[in-house]
């Protein structure tokens, strides 16, 4: 069901990968430094985007160990400064997500109907999900969500807990747990793992390799494609949750989601200087595109579609 979207998404995701990959062999191949310098500068850049693939232990290992290299060869410096800057960016780039996985407990008894709905779409999916996390948030800082997170040695899911009671209904709360499945059956951490690399090794590259102007456009051109990939997975992700779920109960969902986010916005709104500049790049994003997810009506708009054509393959089926 539904082949014809699914083969167009992909080839978009695979488009937007095709233009990063440009953009990142574009670069590396004009910048003017020094082989072994720019060997080094890339193992670094791709050496932190590759970490999320692995499970927590090797992951920790890898990244107290790897820096060591200085020790050992001659790449190591130009290595670690990819490597360790990187770290600097996400360090301080990440004290909001840091701060909601700060307090949270296995999918329980607690849950039982909601670990219910999980176990059930495991069984139909084929889907083992080695790790489910309830993440206790405070509903005033954080808007209902959830997330997946994939990866080669096992899948984990991650549900804010104010996404589980009112006023989600337990066929949208299946909806939207159907909808991280969908991450974890496209295997979209392998696509944004990939994403990561080439965009971060274009910017590494680009300002050593071209003037100031190109160098923005092709920094540009990465940005814009990483957002489209991402966008990309999401759609296959709802796309995989209409044929596991309601895709009806999908769009209720993200309608209550985005009053949530309102409701919440409008409670915490600051008023400082830097609020209004903040306001008007928002908004040149959300209408350029540079956003992870596509509009919420651009999503309803395909679920729209998937609802009419899954209502007429009962018809056809129905005695």
């Amino acid at each position: 069901m539904f082949n014809r979207t699914y083969y167009v998404l992909q080839a978009k995701k695979i488009g937007w990968l095709s233009v990063l990959a440009t953009t990142a062999i574009l670069s590396i191949l004009q910048a003017p430094v020094m082989p072994l310098t720019l060997m080094g500068l890339l193992l670094g850049v791709s050496a932190l985007q590759v970490l999320p693939l692995f499970n927590k232990t090797i992951s920790t290992l890898l990244l107290l160990t790897t820096p060591l290299l200085v020790l050992a060869t001659p790449i190591a410096l130009p290595f670690n400064v990819g490597f360790l800057g990187l770290i600097a960016y996400r360090l301080s780039s990440s004290d909001k997500i840091t701060e909601a996985l700060k307090k949270t407990h296995a999918m329980g008894d607690k849950e039982k109907d909601d670990l219910a709905q999980v176990e059930k779409l495991e069984r139909k999916t084929g889907i083992k999900v080695a790790e489910k996390h309830i993440c206790e948030v405070d509903a005033k800082k954080f808007s209902p969500n959830a997330a997946a997170a994939g990866g080669l040695a096992n899948h984990e899911i991650y549900i804010f807990d104010n996404i589980l009671k009112a006023p989600f209904t337990s066929k949208e709360k299946k909806a939207v747990f159907a909808h991280e499945f969908g991450h974890l059956k496209n295997m979209d951490f392998l696509a944004t793992v990939t994403s990561n690399l080439l965009y971060w090794n274009t910017i590494a590259c680009a300002f050593f390799a071209f003037s100031a102007p190109v160098a923005l456009l092709i920094a540009l051109t990465a940005h814009f494609a990483s957002f489209g990939v991402s966008q990309a997975c999401e759609l296959l992700a709802d796309q995989f949750a209409a044929e596991h779920a309601n895709p009806r109960q999908l769009m209720g969902a993200l309608d209550k989601l985005v009053m949530q986010k309102k409701l919440m916005d409008a409670n915490n709104k600051e008023h400082s200087l830097w609020e209004r500049p903040k306001s008007l790049l928002n908004d040149l994003k959300r209408k350029t595109g540079m956003i992870s997810h596509p509009a919420t009506e651009v999503r309803k708009s395909y679920l729209a579609g998937y609802a009419v054509e899954k209502d007429a393959v009962k018809h056809r089926r129905a005695p």
